[in-house]
């Protein structure tokens, strides 16, 4: 059953008699199968994680084995139909499925299964890298660990190996979600971010990058969605949910973030973004958008945490982009709710508008003793009463105590977009110019979103509107006129030398700590002269 001597030319023959087998059986019996595979995988992986077994490459593809025969039993459950692209269910097997699913997707995408290593890429901060170092020359110094315990820790074989494992469930993922159609939404909460971990182009091998996305795809469709990214909105409370414990997590155990769980943050809140840009979406996209900014302010606070407990100013350049990298992705999502918010509040205040002209004319009208219907004060007419009080006042959270309570603050939005700054503008003294001109463009960005709430406020409330931007500003442009001068004096200073001048090591330097080219300064002026 594991697969283990089957040859190109007869898989196709070992895979009909699996399935076979499963109907002969039946569903249930089929289930107890498949379930046992993953207690034996589970088991297999607890032993390869707790260094009580040292697994090679042959060990590491028995398991896959064992995915793809409970893959091929739940094929013959379901009776495939490859040429129809069907399935044949009775009531009484999709209830089995569900329930073996319930016991088997939790298993598959826990630890130590799904966390099997596929990527050499692990950034840590100087300052975890040293004690882990530290520690781990202790224990070999001590003896603890010896040659056979990292023998085949990471190497290019071992890596190859988890991700054909990885691969393998994944498939089997796939093919569950295959069978149960629709149902599979109920299990969406257990497979939906382990996923999304294994898409990112974060620290996962590429094989297991272009699988994961095709099999997203898969399974939304048979979810009933159009593009993953409908799934993901539908999705995105739990998310953000699961997300921010990992960050409290993280941030009590001071323990460095994965990149992947930074990757996902950062599909995540770009792929909701470019969602809420989607006109025919707007009205659904802004009630769903205003029910969650409390729990994206609640992440984005779990996120700094990490942040400011872990951040060493000998942090690496790649922990550093991934930071700068959500740094912008969850700015974008606050442009989309702002701008969503506003649109959505257009037609209410233009209304509001057109209600504070007939004010000014019904001004007019008492002045010059003139009713609404041309009478004048020697006319037998009883003047209406006019009150200050229906006029709208501005208490600086963006709605007043007479208007309508629809009226967005934008409150939360402002304090996230003022604490990534705050970080942007600190960041952007880095040596690194990628991550300079990343800072630049998520400054321009806050700002320009500042800007909206702004332009917004003063149209509905008037000249005495606090507008959020000018804070901002004054908060954030003397590091960015600091950065300025000192630019322009390196700029000045800076050689002019012809890239035949130059020789490869100088040209391709760009993350060391060497000064930074000419042309590179002259990017990075340009962006802070377009902040």
């Amino acid at each position: 059953c594991r697969f283990r001597y089957v040859r190109d030319n007869t898989i196709v023959a070992v895979k009909q008699s699996v399935r076979l087998i499963s109907c002969a059986i039946g569903t249930k019996r089929s289930a107890l199968v498949i379930d046992s595979c993953f207690a034996e995988m589970f088991e297999s992986c607890s032993r390869m994680s707790s260094g009580k077994v040292i697994a090679n490459h042959e060990h590491r593809v028995q398991l896959a084995g064992l995915s793809i025969f409970a893959e091929e039993m739940i094929a013959g459950i379901c009776k495939w139909n490859e040429e129809e692209n069907s399935t044949r269910l009775s009531r009484s097997s999709i209830r089995v499925i569900s329930s073996l699913a319930s016991s088997v997707l939790p298993v598959i995408v826990s630890h130590p299964v799904w966390t099997l290593p596929t990527s050499f890429v692990c950034e840590f901060t100087a300052k975890h890298t040293s004690q882990n170092m530290k520690s781990w020359k202790h224990r070999i110094d001590n003896k603890e660990i010896t040659s056979k315990h990292y023998r085949h820790g990471t190497s290019a074989e071992v890596l190859n190996s988890n991700a054909i494992v990885i691969g393998s469930l994944m498939s089997f993922i796939n093919a569950f979600s295959r069978a149960m159609g629709a149902e599979i939404t109920a299990h969406m909460p257990i497979i939906l971010f382990p996923l999304l971990e294994r898409a990112s182009p974060i620290g996962n091998h590429s094989y297991v990058q272009s699988y994961a996305r095709m099999y997203l795809g898969t399974i939304t469709k048979s979810a009933g969605y159009e593009k993953i990214a409908d799934l993901i909105v539908e999705n995105f409370d739990y998310m953000l949910d699961l997300i921010s414990r990992k960050l409290q997590r993280h941030a009590k155990e001071r323990s460095p973030v994965d990149r992947s769980l930074l990757g996902v943050i950062d599909v995540l809140f770009w792929l909701v973004a470019q969602q809420g840009d989607e006109p025919d979406k707007l009205e659904k996209q802004t009630s769903t958008l205003l029910s969650q900014i409390s729990m994206v302010a609640h992440m984005l606070n779990s996120f700094l945490c990490c942040v400011d407990l872990q951040f060493t100013p000998g942090a690496t350049q790649g922990h550093l982009m991934d930071i700068v990298r959500i740094f912008k992705s969850i700015n974008a999502f606050m442009d989309s709710s702002i701008s969503n918010q506003i649109d959505d509040c257009r037609f209410d205040t233009d209304h509001a508008t057109a209600q504070s002209t007939e004010e000014w004319l019904r001004r007019l009208d008492f002045e010059l003793g003139i009713g609404p219907f041309g009478h004048t004060e020697d006319d037998d007419f009883e003047e209406e009463e006019i009150s200050n009080s229906d006029e709208p006042e501005f208490h600086g959270t963006g709605c007043n105590d007479n208007d309508d309570n629809d009226i967005p603050s934008f409150a939360k939005e402002i304090v996230a977009i003022n604490c990534i700054l705050s970080r942007c503008s600190y960041f952007m003294y880095n040596a690194n110019l990628q991550i300079q001109i990343s800072c630049c463009d998520i400054i321009l960005s806050g700002f320009q979103s500042l800007g909206k709430i702004g332009s917004f406020r003063k149209m509905r409330y008037g000249e005495a509107s606090s507008n959020p931007l000018l804070p901002a500003i004054a908060e954030f442009w003397p590091p960015m006129i600091t950065r300025l001068r000192s630019t322009s004096s390196s700029l000045l200073t800076a050689k002019t030398l012809s890239r035949s001048d130059l020789s490869i090591g100088q040209i391709m330097a760009t993350d060391r700590d060497e000064a930074p080219s000419r042309k590179g300064l002259e990017i990075f002026m340009s962006k802070l002269l377009e902040i």
